[in-house]
This record gives structure tokens, C-alpha cells and sequence, in this order.
């Protein structure tokens, strides 16, 4: 018995991929088209209704914000993500800023509450962190560079500094990848190098642009295999050096 479903993809935004290079963009739709998925840009699903059909069934429709209804059988909402209670539950004394993301220097050091001054002792990373002077997107590659910036500076005291960074943070853009399914992936690296010198990495003149198919997608997957035999080494020396016959890390 074959099972046959049709397929829509609603994006508010105007275009799919948000946040990649025209290059992917286009290619992801091109692709989504040839599978006969329809993709709806510019429109949200402002309601759902249950009710019966035609033929007497129970039936469940999205109505989308242009007017148009879509009869479905299951849907997926994507929402994004939002500033958690602790974070907000800090602005009486600290800085917060678009998205409720609190507001850190060049160092990562939270700022004060109405004042340009940080705390010399607190630092916030990842999502929950931006610095107007150079926002970064909400992405597992900027909090890793946020941790191991601050993990190398806490283990290293240079001229007295205290274990705190005496440099400030650079984030060092190495591209970005969506996977597509059906081997099938893209590779944005359009942007490239540097976020404050991107016009003079030599990493972005060197590579192309986007790179899509068989190829992307074989890059993708060794790049999370090669982190899932890291994690596992890592696993091992913790286990080694612990002296216990077995760890679990959570």
C-alpha cells in the first residue's frame, strides 16, 4: 500500500532559509518545489479549526494570514526562541537588550543597569548574550566560541589578569549548513572570516560562496560524526582519569 500526502511549508518571513546566502535560499526552494512540497512565504497561520468535512469526517484546518485556508492532517510550528524567566527576571540590574538578551561588552562581562560600566566578575554567553556593537546570531557556533573563549582565559592568568580575558572576543565565522534531507544539503560560506573584518579574510576570497548537493551534504555529515567521536574521546579520558569503571555525563 503506497501513502500519498501533500505537503506545505508556511514561512512569516519572506523567503525560506532565512538567514542564508541567496544561493541556498534559492536552491532550497527549487528543491522543496521539485519534491512537490508547496512553500508559502510571507504568511503565518493565524488559526486552527476543527470541524467536520464535506464528507461527514472530523476535519482540522489552518487559516493563514493571507485569507486562504489549508486542510491538514498534522502540523509542525516552528516558534524560534525567546528570553527565558532568569534572564528577564535580571533587568532591575543589568543591561537588557533586543530579544531579552542581556547586554555584554567586548569581554562578555554583563553591563550594569543604565550605565556603560560591566561587572568585572559576570559574564553571560550564547543566547541569552549581545553586544550592540556587534550582534551575532542566535546559533550553536556562537556559543561554542563563547565558551571557549572564556574557558581559555579562566585557565590562563596572564600578567595578574585574574583569570579574565585581557583580549577581546572575536567570533570567526566558519559558515554555516542546512541539511535537506534525501542526502541532500547546502553550505553557506558567504560570510566567512572575521565578523569585523570580513572585507579582508582571505578565507572568504578563498571559498566559494555556497556549495549544494551530494557534496554539502557529505561535508555535513563528516563534520558531525567527526564531533560525535570527539564527544566520545573526551568521554574516555574523563573516564580515565576518574578512575571509575563508568561514567555518565549528562
Amino acid at each position: 500500500m503506497r501513502l500519498c500526502c501533500t505537503m506545505c511549508r508556511c514561512h512569516f518571513k519572506c523567503t525560506a532559509a532565512t538567514g542564508f546566502a541567496k544561493e541556498v535560499r534559492n536552491y532550497a526552494v527549487n528543491l522543496f518545489k521539485k519534491r512537490d512540497i508547496d512553500v508559502r512565504t510571507g504568511v503565518s497561520v493565524t488559526a486552527v479549526s476543527h470541524g467536520l468535512g464535506g464528507d461527514g469526517t472530523q476535519a482540522t484546518d489552518a487559516h493563514l494570514s493571507d485569507g486562504s485556508v489549508l486542510p491538514i492532517g498534522a502540523m509542525v510550528w516552528s516558534a524560534g526562541v525567546g528570553p527565558v524567566r532568569f534572564t528577564t527576571g535580571l533587568a532591575p540590574q543589568v543591561e537588557i537588550g533586543p530579544g531579552g538578551r542581556m547586554v555584554v561588552d567586548e569581554f562578555l562581562n554583563v553591563r550594569r543597569k543604565g550605565d556603560t560600566a560591566a561587572y568585572p566578575d559576570v559574564w553571560a554567553i550564547g543566547d541569552c548574550a549581545v553586544n550592540p556593537a556587534v550582534p551575532l546570531p542566535l546559533a550553536a557556533k556562537v556559543a561554542q566560541q563563547h565558551a571557549q573563549y572564556l574557558a581559555k582565559a579562566f585557565n590562563t592568568d596572564k600578567n595578574g589578569s585574574g583569570c579574565r580575558p585581557v583580549q577581546p572576543f572575536h567570533f570567526l565565522d566558519l559558515g554555516s549548513m542546512v541539511q535537506l534531507g534525501m542526502a541532500d544539503a547546502a553550505l553557506d560560506l558567504s560570510h566567512t572570516g572575521a565578523v569585523d573584518n570580513r572585507d579582508n579574510s582571505w578565507l572568504a576570497r578563498l571559498l566559494p560562496r555556497a556549495v549544494r548537493g551530494t557534496v554539502a551534504w557529505l561535508a555535513w555529515r563528516s563534520y558531525y560524526v567527526g564531533n560525535q567521536v570527539r564527544s566520545l574521546m573526551r568521554h574516555n579520558r574523563a573516564q580515565r582519569s576518574s578512575g571509575l569503571k563508568r561514567l555518565d555525563l549528562l
